[in-house]
């Protein structure tokens, strides 16, 4: 009987350490790929901030493309200051 109690108590244990290290690589998943999309936001718009169609023309976007794809894909910021700069 004492060695199930132990086994029983070390399962016990293992689960208790288990079930937060879990949730912390859960959460440090969403991190990433926050950290990831904010990154690739932050990219587009330094190369809006200074949007000469050259530059669009190098991703191969025109500035048409560009504002409807803004459009589409942030109907709230469409007009925030970041991207005043195609409105204008």
């Amino acid at each position: 009987m004492r060695l199930s109690y132990v086994n029983d108590s070390a399962k016990t244990d293992l689960s208790a350490t288990i079930r937060p290290m879990k949730e912390s690589a859960m959460i440090r998943s969403i991190l990433a790929h926050l950290r990831q999309r904010h990154a690739l936001r932050q990219s587009v718009t330094g190369l809006l901030r200074r949007a000469d169609d050259h530059l669009l023309e190098d991703i191969g976007m025109t500035r048409a493309e560009m504002q409807s794809l803004l459009a589409t894909r942030l109907p709230r910021q469409a007009k925030s200051e970041v991207y005043a700069v195609l409105y204008a």
